[in-house]
């Protein structure tokens, strides 16, 4: 009996997480935006191909402060049968390269692009930050961040709403309404920064 408990409790999991990533095709874009103005754009692209589903994110942001700045980011992703199987992201400030991610799947587990294996990602990741764009989280606890190379807290702080805790102590908030992204608020280096579904 318990063996029995054991296995539906593993398909509902494996359920759960393979209905976080397999939403349907399509392209998103998000005004960003600080203080009330716009400051940026940010899209997010998603097709189904071949039994794969492929994710993309891309922002640019210009920054007026005593010199501007311009931060420009990309991730993309791609699953198959929920498991994350191949992620990238970049993320560069004036045109020098901040941060650098890239990580794919082998039989035995998650390695950089360097072939160097990753501690800490579990047998396989089923969910990660840039599904959260295209997926409420559901009954999922934590989240694995692309732009932080590891698995990061997630809270439901009600009815559609989610925060993401960052190793460095900011969070970003998710705001769903009938299971669609409709905001984020994020906390960064240059104060809180909000992207608006268009």
């Amino acid at each position: 009996m318990r063996a029995f408990f054991s296995l539906l409790i593993a398909i509902l999991l494996l359920s759960s997480i393979c209905a976080f990533t397999c939403s349907k095709a399509g392209k998103t874009n998000f005004e960003v935006c600080k203080d009330n103005e716009k400051i940026g754009d940010l899209e997010t692209n998603s097709e189904l191909i071949s039994g794969y589903t492929l994710y993309s994110l891309s922002s640019d942001v210009e920054i007026d402060m005593l010199i501007d700045v311009h931060i420009s980011e990309r991730i993309s992703n791609k699953y198959e049968k929920g498991k994350l199987i191949a992620a990238s992201h970049s993320r560069t400030v004036n045109g020098i390269n901040q941060s650098s991610n890239d990580l794919r799947y082998e039989k035995d587990g998650y390695v950089s692009a360097s072939g160097k294996p990753l501690a800490n990602t579990g047998n396989w990741i089923g969910a990660s930050v840039l599904g959260l764009y295209y997926n409420e989280p559901i009954g999922l606890t934590a989240v694995y961040s692309e732009g932080q190379a590891c698995w990061i807290k997630l809270v439901q702080q009600g009815s559609g709403t989610y925060k993401a805790l960052l190793p460095d102590g900011k969070s970003t908030t998710f705001f769903y309404i009938n299971g669609q992204l409709q905001k984020v608020v994020s906390e960064t280096n240059w104060g809180q920064v909000v992207f608006k579904r268009r």
